[in-house]
Parts: C-alpha cells; structure tokens; sequence
C-alpha cells in the first residue's frame, strides 16, 4: 500500500483511500463523487468497483521486474493534491475533501523539527489508512529515513 501511494504521487496524481469495510452504498457514492480514473486493488475487492475503473490488483515480482527499472524524479508542486479523503457524513452524506500537498509538507516539516525522530526512527502506523493522522505518520517517517511498522 505505501509503495502504491508514494507511486500516486510520483506521477502526479492524487489518492483516496477506500476501506473496502464500508457498505456498498458508501463506496458507490464515493466513486461516483470523485471519479478516479485508475483504483489499485486485490482482485478480492473487484465487486466494489463497477466497470466503469481500470483496476490494478495483485501485481506478482514476475510483472514488476518487467516494468521499467528507472526512478523518476517526483515533482515538488506544492500547488498540486495529494489526497481526497471522504468525512463522516454525519451531516447527511459525506463529502469529499481535497488536501493539497503543501499542507502535508508543512505538518511533515513542522514535525521533522519539533520531534525526537531521528533516523533510523520506527513508527508504529496505527491510524487506518483513511484517517488524515495516517499520511503524518507515513510521510514523517519516510521523510527521517525511518521505519512504518
């Protein structure tokens, strides 16, 4: 999964987290509110998608030693999105918020400052995925040359 996002990024795309635990209903209206072109996936999730997604899914070493070995460079746009997370709806439906990446680098600079990280740091990644505490704890680590457990 933290492959599959830093991949997101690197391309310049945004991501949005879905828990495949949530009611169809949900999934659905988040889907068809955001629209995402590509959605990575296990194949055990297929049903929750629709036909109207590419979807990625299980992608075996055999398939990933055929893709290119480059690492392209990852394009700082400060001004671009990172990541759609959907609230509650406790309100009556959820809504879609969009987080630019500037906010992350802020609370990562922020954190890599006023912390007792160090390199080498282990971080034990608690949050789910689409829970916005996630991306801090996932993006400071990596940032410090740290670990996700």
């Amino acid at each position: 999964m933290i492959i599959s996002i830093i991949a997101i990024l690197k391309v310049g795309a945004a991501y949005m987290p879905v828990d495949p635990g949530y009611p169809k209903e949900r999934i659905a209206f988040m889907l068809e509110d955001a629209r995402p072109q590509i959605i990575i996936s296990s194949a055990k999730y297929f049903d929750l998608f629709g036909n109207d997604v590419t979807v990625i899914s299980d992608i075996h070493n055999q398939e990933i030693d055929s893709l290119p070995g480059n690492n392209s460079a990852w394009e700082n746009n400060i001004g671009s999105y990172t990541y759609v997370l959907f609230t509650s709806g406790s309100t009556g439906r959820p809504k879609g918020v969009l987080m630019r990446q500037k906010a992350l680098v802020n609370l990562i600079e922020w954190q890599l400052k006023d912390s007792e990280m160090a390199p080498g740091s282990k971080t034990l990644n608690f949050s789910p995925i689409t829970f916005d505490v996630s991306f801090q704890e996932i993006f400071t680590t990596l940032a410090i040359g740290g670990a996700l457990f």
